[in-house]
């Protein structure tokens, strides 16, 4: 008995465990992108291999139905084209809708690989895909609120006060010879982004540079860095009591439609200046203490601050509103345009439209313009505009006067009706009584 055991074991050894280490092998494999919002598309892949040339195979594709929508591709496959060369992989592609939130499993089943060598049935190992799905509320609420930075550098120039996170301005100084430098910031959560950063030209005085960090939800947070380049002779001046320094290169002054750049004495000192012909106004630029620029009238002296309205083919500097008797009727109001206050007359204070004193910048010419903010439009104010506005008044005037009529004949109403009421009400007394005698 023992003899006949051994005899068995040799058999296997012999034969049976020869036969288990060469037999092929193949595997069928599903890969989806890991996550999906609902309604947007997820895709599939799967793929049949083996290190050896395959004949034919099959499979099912299954997945859950209450998470996922097929919109491409065969969930049951039959290859059974067979090539004198045989292929060691074939893959093939589904797409599907998410329809709701939920982790959906994408599989095969029922399969079968035969070998190309000898028409035998090969191993199968098989593996799936796994997607989560989320609404875009779900995918949002999960998003970072992180916009801090871990390090923030102007070259090798030093930061006051030394960096940290929590810190949201600083100040470095540079010798007027530097012309440019190169900010840096390290974003501590890598899904976030920076903007500001890189080659920062810098003009004589303040240059305020914003380093702003957008977290992925959105949030954002803004590191103010006022580099300080050291100007020579610097120009100061005090205008309203605050104080600035002249631009005095000019390249630090931007091109404005209407003017020409030139150059003027100031105090006995050539500075830049942008000038037009035709409107009679030169402008200068002033630095306040923040690194802003600004733009003054100069006649001899400083002046008022120059601020401009672009629509259209206008450039219109607004004036001081004049009296205009045509314009009585009207009401005086003011409107932000472009960022700029003015001051104009309205039909009311929510009308859309105002009527402002300017002069065009490109002609020269001053008078009234009308603005309407609907199309943020410019258009020279002429007597069709006045009696549009005209018409417009006169039609809040007969609405007025119809609300004030209909108010005046509801309350004379309640004023007769009473009486007679009361009358009514004394005949039906007076008539109980006298049945009761």
């Amino acid at each position: 008995m023992k003899k006949l055991r051994l005899c068995v074991l040799a058999f296997l050894v012999l034969f049976a465990l020869p036969s288990l280490a060469n037999a092929a092998s193949a595997n069928i494999s599903v890969k989806a992108n890991g996550s999906a919002v609902v309604g947007n598309t997820v895709t599939a892949t799967v793929t049949v291999s083996s290190s050896t040339p395959i004949g034919s195979w099959q499979f099912l594709v299954s997945y859950d139905t209450s998470l996922l929508k097929l919109t491409s591709g065969e969930t049951s496959v039959a290859d059974t084209t067979k090539t004198s060369s045989g292929v060691k992989s074939k893959s093939y592609t589904l797409k599907f809708k998410a329809l709701k939130s939920g982790t959906a499993t994408i599989k095969v089943g029922s399969y079968m690989v035969i070998s190309m060598a000898d028409d035998s049935e090969m191993s199968v190992s098989s593996k799936s895909a796994s997607v989560k799905i989320q609404t875009k509320e779900q995918v949002e609420a999960s998003y970072s609120t992180n916009a801090n930075l871990t390090a923030l550098r102007v070259g090798e120039y030093a930061l006051n006060p030394v960096f940290n996170k929590t810190t949201f301005e600083y100040n470095v100084e540079v010798e007027n010879e530097i012309e440019s430098v190169n900010v840096e910031a390290t974003k501590e959560d890598s899904k976030s982004s920076v903007s500001g950063t890189g080659e920062i030209k810098l003009n004589e005085g303040n240059n305020r540079v914003k380093v702003v960090v957008t977290a992925q939800k959105g949030n954002t947070q803004t590191y103010v860095i006022n580099i300080m380049r050291k100007e020579l002779n610097p120009i100061q001046a005090t205008v309203l009591d605050e104080n600035y320094t002249i631009i005095r290169k000019a390249d630090a002054l931007e091109e404005k439609s209407g003017f020409i750049l030139t150059e003027i004495d100031y105090n006995g000192e050539t500075i830049p200046a942008l000038k037009s012909e035709v409107a009679g106004i030169t402008l200068i630029g002033l630095k306040d203490e923040a690194g802003e620029i600004k733009y003054f009238i100069y006649d001899e002296e400083i002046k008022s601050e120059y601020t401009e309205i672009k629509s259209n083919s206008y450039v219109l500097y607004p004036l001081d509103l004049k009296k205009n008797n045509n314009l009585s009727l009207y009401t005086k109001r003011e409107m932000e345009i472009n960022g700029v206050k003015v001051e104009g007359y309205s039909i009311d204070k929510n009308s859309k439209r105002i009527i402002l004193y300017a002069q065009n910048i490109e002609t020269g010419e001053i008078g009234y313009y009308t603005y309407d903010a609907l199309d943020s439009s410019i258009q020279r104010y002429s007597k069709e505009t006045d009696e549009f506005y005209q018409e417009l008044v006169n039609k809040y005037k007969y609405v007025l006067c119809g609300s004030a009529v209909l108010i005046v004949l509801l309350f004379l109403l309640l004023i007769f009706r009473k009486p007679k009421k009361k009358k009514e009400k004394r005949e039906a007394e007076k008539q109980e009584v006298t049945e009761k005698e």
